[in-house]
């Protein structure tokens, strides 16, 4: 049991706390991705967007999405967190 407890803990690690570390520079430094996505209504989650093969993680308190819109996100690189998001209109 210990061995696949620390298992668990070192995979728990690298997946979610090794990439929200090295976005640390990312945010102090305002050096951000940038992606313009289209959603749909299956690409909605609750607390994540799935688009373009990639999971882009939000704060539902501070964002809300609506399907059908084009959005311009801002995000950091490796943890896919987004920091702002901007409605594209033509």
């Amino acid at each position: 049991m210990p061995v696949l407890l620390t298992v668990a803990l070192l995979f728990i690690s690298i997946t979610l706390s090794i990439p929200c570390l090295l976005d640390s520079v990312s945010v102090l430094t305002r050096n951000y991705s940038i992606e313009e996505i289209s959603l749909q209504e299956e690409q909605l989650g609750r607390t994540a967007i799935q688009a373009d093969n990639q999971t882009f993680h939000y704060n539902p308190a501070q964002f809300t999405f609506k399907a059908g819109q084009i959005y311009r996100i801002t995000y950091t690189p490796r943890s896919r967190f987004i920091i702002d998001i901007m409605e594209v209109t033509d």
